[in-house]
């Protein structure tokens, strides 16, 4: 999931809830996507929505 905090925004594991380790400007959305995935996140789409799975919690069947 993807917390909104007045400017900045961060990247929370569906599963567990942990945070990607870094807060970025909302700007910097697709950076903040990017670290993520660098750090073995899986980000997914079902039906209309996104999900954003950490590297302990991804499953990738």
């Amino acid at each position: 999931m993807i917390e909104r905090l007045d400017d900045k925004v961060e990247l929370c594991c569906d599963e567990c809830g942990d945070s990607a380790g870094r807060v970025f400007d909302r700007d910097d959305f697709d950076v903040m996507i990017q670290h993520a995935k660098d750090e073995g996140w899986r980000i997914f789409k079902v039906g209309r929505d996104w999900k954003h799975n950490c590297a302990d919690c991804r499953d990738d069947r």
